[in-house]
């Protein structure tokens, strides 16, 4: 009789109880709520599927990902200068779906803000990636792997190549490159040179709906497509607004999508040596052209 009594409670129970209330329990409490930098990286370190940010979150380094992992939550994850918030290598797979922010990343001599993709995958699907800046790519920096944007936005960042995302490498060229946008904002970004929401060299772009918008570079403000790089775009994307260009008309040679990518220093160094050879060749003419004067005087005394 009391086993009969314990087994109606505890089917009533399961009546009364939403189901939700269950799912933690029922997945291992593999979903974890984190207020502090110490807790998210001992949930990341656990393998934790799912991480729920929990207010603001100051890092103090960058966070490597190896695994898949969806941050949901609201609030905002931070960095110190000379560090970015993610780096998400081979086998990594982060899914950013939150009221979240990743901003203040401050490094001009790296890539990739926000996130640095180095063989994984991004995928944001609600959040913000907003006011880093990097090198090359003030939000998002693609190295090799794959990007998926369904929503959220990439806002107010800034690089001297790529304001929003910079997609390529100097050095990998076999790699594969991917930027798939089906949703969300890039908006609002600055790059010093070309690419102020967008910039792309050998990869691949499928841009099939969302906005490129409001965003700035001294050459194609929009979306910078290189010669080198296979692209789709589809009737849902925007590209608008953007100064100088939207969008680039794929005419530039190799070289000339190369230097682009140029920092100042290297600006810099090439300008110094141009000058240094100038110097040196007017040196060496005027020395020739005082030779050729003795040679001259002493043919007209003699």
């Amino acid at each position: 009789m009391r086993l009969r009594r314990i087994t109606i409670s505890l089917l009533i129970l399961l009546m009364i109880l939403p189901i939700s209330a269950l799912l933690p329990a029922m997945a291992g409490g593999n979903e974890v709520v984190v207020r502090t930098e110490e807790e998210l990286l001992t949930a990341i370190d656990s393998q934790a599927a799912v991480v729920v940010i929990d207010g603001l979150i100051p890092l103090s380094r960058e966070i490597v990902i190896n695994h898949h992992l969806t941050l949901h939550g609201q609030g905002a994850l931070t960095v110190s200068d000379r560090h970015r918030h993610f780096v998400i290598e081979t086998d990594g797979h982060l899914v950013l779906d939150g009221d979240i922010i990743l901003t203040r990343a401050a490094d001009y001599d790296g890539y990739g803000g926000a996130l640095r993709i180095r063989g994984g995958v991004f995928t944001l699907h609600s959040g913000q990636i907003y006011g880093n800046r990097m090198y090359r790519g003030g939000g998002i920096s693609l190295d090799y792997g794959h990007v998926y944007l369904y929503g959220g936005a990439i806002r107010q960042n800034r690089a001297e190549v790529g304001g929003g995302v910079y997609i390529g490498s100097t050095w990998n060229h076999d790699s594969v490159r991917i930027l798939t946008m089906r949703g969300g904002v890039i908006t609002e970004n600055t790059a010093e040179f070309s690419g102020g929401g967008i910039y792309s060299y050998l990869s691949t772009l499928h841009l099939e709906h969302g906005t490129v918008r409001d965003n700035h570079a001294a050459g194609h403000g929009g979306v910078y497509i290189s010669a080198t790089t296979t692209h789709q775009i589809g009737s849902g994307m925007q590209i608008e607004e953007n100064s100088p260009r939207n969008r680039h008309d794929l005419t530039e040679s190799s070289w000339f999508a190369r230097l682009q990518t140029l920092s100042v220093f290297h600006l810099l160094v090439l300008s110094a040596i141009a000058g240094i050879g100038i110097f040196v060749t007017k040196r060496q003419n005027k020395r020739k052209g005082l030779k050729l004067s003795v040679v001259e005087e002493k043919s007209d005394s003699i």
